[in-house]
C-alpha cells in the first residue's frame, strides 16, 4: 500500500477490510463464549451482555490504534 499515490477509496478499503474480518471474529468468539456461559446459568449470560460493548469499545480502539500506526509507520519509510 502506498498511501500518498494510491486512490482513497483503496487505501480505505485495504484498511477496513482486516478490520471488519478481526471483528467478525471476535463477535464470534463472543457469541461462542455466550452459547457455553449459557449452560451453567441465565445470570452469567446477563453478565456477559452488560459487558459486551465495554469489550467491543476496548477492542474497537485497539484495532484503530493499530491501524493508524500501521500506516504512519508504513508512510515514514
Amino acid at each position: 500500500m502506498n498511501l500518498p499515490e494510491d486512490p482513497i477509496p483503496k487505501s480505505i478499503k485495504d484498511i477496513a477490510v482486516p478490520a471488519s474480518v478481526g471483528f467478525f471474529f471476535n463477535t464470534k468468539y463472543y457469541v461462542v463464549d455466550i452459547y457455553f456461559v449459557g449452560m451453567i446459568s441465565t445470570e452469567m449470560v446477563a453478565a456477559l451482555s452488560l459487558t459486551f460493548p465495554m469489550f467491543f469499545i476496548v477492542i474497537a480502539i485497539g484495532i484503530g490504534i493499530d491501524q493508524g500506526t500501521t500506516a504512519l509507520i508504513a508512510n515514514a519509510s
